[in-house]
């Protein structure tokens, strides 16, 4: 039960959230991020090790308008989330084991969707601006933080405040939780795995159709019609 879950809460994670260069902050792009490495002692988990490898998320962002792909397991599952501020809907796409979902959600629904069942008071966040590192040219600080009290479930982030997007690509934190954009970050489930992920790709500038989402052979469902149809499978979000 423990490892369905902790498998679940990979493709949470792998979904991310707001964010320098030298030259100033950017609030338009493209970014990458892959996961790098996977390490586990669990001879269970070692088994799905390499095919967790095969994931990546990629976000594209304007300054009201951001669109989220991830691809879980060399597309065995993907998810692609449409947020605009300026309207009422957000996109989201789910397609996993045969299965083609498609949702129309409200801001609240969206945010609830992300977030789960983690609430601001069971996420514990640390900064730590004294240490740093650059990935692909921009200046990022460490941060820390764990999901809930017992702490069985951990990230060391490396965030940078020179990009600016609404993008969510951390599914378990409420918008805005995360003060910078994670280039870089480190998932780990107490006693059964450490994932590493971080950006590969950054570019200012992209082509706008990709906001133009192929939605043919999804089966449109509400949001409750969905958390229902999921049961505890994606943390018991009601």
């Amino acid at each position: 039960m423990l490892r369905n879950f902790s498998i679940s809460l990979v493709m949470s994670f792998l979904l991310v959230q707001p964010a320098l260069q030298g030259q100033g902050v950017i609030d338009k792009g493209y970014i990458k991020i892959e996961v790098v490495d996977v390490k586990t002692e669990d001879s269970q988990m070692a088994a799905m090790a390499d095919m967790f490898k095969n994931s990546f998320t990629e976000v594209y962002f304007l300054p009201q308008k951001s669109l989220t792909k991830l691809s879980m397991m060399g597309g065995m599952t993907t998810t692609t989330i449409l947020a605009d501020e300026k309207s009422e809907n957000n996109l989201y796409l789910l397609s996993f084991m045969g299965q083609k979902i498609k949702l129309d959600l409200t801001k609240e629904e969206l945010a609830k969707m992300q977030a789960g069942e983690n609430k601001a008071s069971d996420v514990k966040i640390k900064y730590f601006k004294d240490q740093k590192r650059t990935i692909l040219g921009y200046s990022c600080h460490k941060a820390e933080m764990v999901v809930n009290s017992t702490q069985e479930v951990a990230m060391t982030l490396w965030v940078t405040e020179q990009i600016k997007s609404n993008a969510q690509v951390a599914q378990g934190m409420e918008a805005n939780m995360l003060k910078g954009f994670p280039l870089a970050y480190e998932l780990s489930v107490q006693g059964q795995f450490t994932m590493v992920m971080e950006a590969t790709k950054l570019e200012k500038d992209f082509d706008k159709t990709v906001f133009n989402v192929n939605t043919k052979g999804y089966k449109t469902m509400t949001f409750d019609e969905f958390m229902e149809s999921m049961g505890g499978m994606m943390g018991g979000m009601k």
